[in-house]
């Protein structure tokens, strides 16, 4: 949890956004300094209540992912209570800062045109975007979270006529756009870098990176149940899922290809900045093909919770 919402997050969104969103559509700031400077000072707070959660009597012990029923009966100590605020602040911190990223692209770009605009603007906004779309529903999930614990409702005890499962659903349609959340605005980052290293007036292909990166965003939504295979699912279920997160290969494989036809040719720059580059696009290279394998069902039965997974 603080790796994604207090490192990760922070520092590709708020701090390279922060710095290269307003210079590049030509503004003077985000069209919200105070929402800004909200969104930036409700973190320490999130954060603290997190890092209180540990130093309580019988830590929350659940995981990042905070399953039913173990963050239910399973550790019903105020801890896990704690932990479930401090995603509340941080949502809240990451749904104000995207409106106002929104709000300053549509409104204080000046003379720069959305179509032409640096591929860095297109991956914040499609990563605000998700963070829009998915951010309530896992705000939804926490709240009734919460109410298990200390209001007496059933929304996930199977026992009483709740459905534990239901949790699973909504963590992951959060969990999964969020990957995207955290590598988007890094693809955005790559491109430019690219396009500045080589020396070339536009990265290649810009109009095939644009809509690749629209279909990543899109179908980043609509594959989250792949976390779930070996939970209880119908086998037409499974197909969907395994056939939708094997499509989100195509436009990837159109941004490395991009990537590395744009720094063929000459190099402009110290070799130690191509190696960051080379080094970054030959990791998730890798890592996205282990995925790939991963999205059959039937694999993924027999590999998860494995160290293929991870390793």
């Amino acid at each position: 949890l603080v790796m994604i919402f207090f490192m990760v997050m922070p520092g590709l969104i708020g701090g390279y956004g922060n710095y290269l969103f307003p210079l590049l559509i030509k503004a003077m700031d985000l069209i919200f300094p105070r929402v800004n400077a909200f969104s930036f000072w409700i973190l320490p707070w999130s954060l603290w209540f997190l890092m209180m959660s540990l130093m309580m009597d019988s830590a929350s012990g659940t995981g990042w992912t905070l399953y039913p029923p173990l963050s239910i009966e399973g550790h019903p100590t105020y801890a896990t209570d704690v932990v479930l605020l401090s995603l509340h602040l941080s949502g809240i911190s990451s749904i104000s800062s995207s409106l106002n990223f929104m709000s300053t692209g549509f409104e204080m770009r000046g003379s720069v045109k959305l179509m032409a605009s640096s591929l860095f603007i297109w991956s914040l906004l499609v990563t605000i975007f998700l963070l829009i779309l998915s951010l309530p529903v896992l705000a939804g999930g926490v709240t009734m979270n919460l109410t298990d614990r200390n209001t007496n409702s059933v929304f996930f005890k199977n026992s009483s006529g709740g459905n534990v499962l239901m949790f699973q659903h909504l963590f992951w349609f959060f969990g999964h756009p969020e990957v995207y959340v955290l590598v988007a605005p890094a693809f955005g980052l790559v491109s430019l870098a690219s396009q500045g290293l080589s020396g070339k007036l536009d990265i290649f292909g810009y109009q095939g990176m644009l809509m690749a990166l629209k279909m990543i965003g899109f179908i980043g939504c609509v594959v989250w149940a792949h976390h779930m295979f070996t939970a209880s699912m119908d086998d037409d279920s499974r197909g969907y899922f395994s056939a939708a997160t094997g499509v989100i290969a195509i436009p990837t494989g159109m941004k490395v290809f991009s990537w590395l036809m744009t720094l063929f040719g000459k190099f402009k720059g110290k070799v130690t900045l191509y190696s960051w580059l080379f080094g970054f696009i030959f990791m998730f290279s890798v890592g996205g093909l282990s995925g790939l394998i991963l999205s059959n069902a039937s694999l993924d039965i027999f590999l998860h919770d494995t160290y293929y997974v991870v390793a």
